[in-house]
């Protein structure tokens, strides 16, 4: 499994890194403005609003630009004592809307999907590019049922529909989604 332990060295420009406590808080005001900018066009939006929003996961970041800003993140966790899997899933990530800060993240994602013990929940744009790239959605439907015992319906296109707190969604699951 990768570990984002490699990364702990200090932030450096155009080296992916693994963002400790003291980055977070210097950079969450980019990392928040560039997740919204990621997920502008999706049904629900961002979920990242705050500095507790950006303390309560695991980020990697890029910087690969002039500008001082960070152009690309990735924000994950662990699974939780209670949760039925095992591995990190992919909360969600952040890009500042240019083309090459898009294909660095997707290189990065797809390098982490196929990577034991990482995945993803996805839909819209991201499910749709992720898919392009020939990454392929779970459709072990119990599997699936265990870990989300809110689905409601299962779809032939192998998405599933599921109430997120108030909302109904429709999503896939991608990468290696193991119980325990």
């Amino acid at each position: 499994m990768i570990s984002f332990k490699e990364y702990l060295v200090e932030f450096q420009k155009n080296k992916w890194a693994h963002l400790l406590v003291r980055d977070k808080t210097e950079y969450h005001q980019d990392l928040i403005g560039i997740v919204d900018s990621a997920y502008k066009h999706t049904t629900l939006g961002s979920f990242i609003k705050s500095m507790s929003d950006v303390k309560a996961s695991e980020w990697v970041a890029l910087d690969y630009d002039k500008d001082p800003d960070l152009d690309i993140t990735i924000f994950y966790r662990p699974a939780r004592s209670s949760e039925t899997w095992v591995g990190n899933k992919i909360q969600g990530i952040g890009h500042d809307g240019e083309r090459e800060s898009k294909i660095k993240l997707m290189d990065k994602i797809n390098k982490l999907l196929t990577t034991k013990g990482w995945w993803i929940e996805a839909s819209d744009s991201l499910a749709s590019a992720l898919q392009k790239r020939g990454i392929r959605p779970e459709t072990d439907q119990e599997l699936l049922k265990k870990v989300f015992p809110s689905i409601t319906k299962f779809n032939p296109d192998h998405s599933y529909e599921r109430v997120a707190g108030s909302e109904k969604i429709a999503e896939f699951v991608f990468g290696e989604l193991r119980l325990k």
